[in-house]
């Protein structure tokens, strides 16, 4: 059980992210589109740079992979 949580949860945050950018930024550009206000553009790069720090130092910064999932881990100290 602790193996299956610790590839299929970092690779469901992986999949969730991988998707959830892309789409953020589509909306971005058709927002942007609709009006130049920069409220809108500020609104929405805050939301691409938030998900994209969360990606990233969660996964990739605390080594997420090798160390197996927090959720086990927590359990099992």
């Amino acid at each position: 059980m602790k193996i299956i949580s610790s590839i299929l949860l970092p690779f469901l945050l992986f999949v969730i992210n991988w998707f959830y950018i892309p789409i953020k930024i589509n909306v971005i550009k058709k927002e942007t589109n609709k009006t130049d206000s920069l409220i809108y553009i500020i609104k929405n790069w805050i939301y691409t740079i938030f998900y994209s720090w969360f990606f990233f130092y969660y996964i990739i910064k605390n080594e997420y992979w090798r160390r197996g999932s927090i959720h086990f881990q927590a359990f099992t100290t």
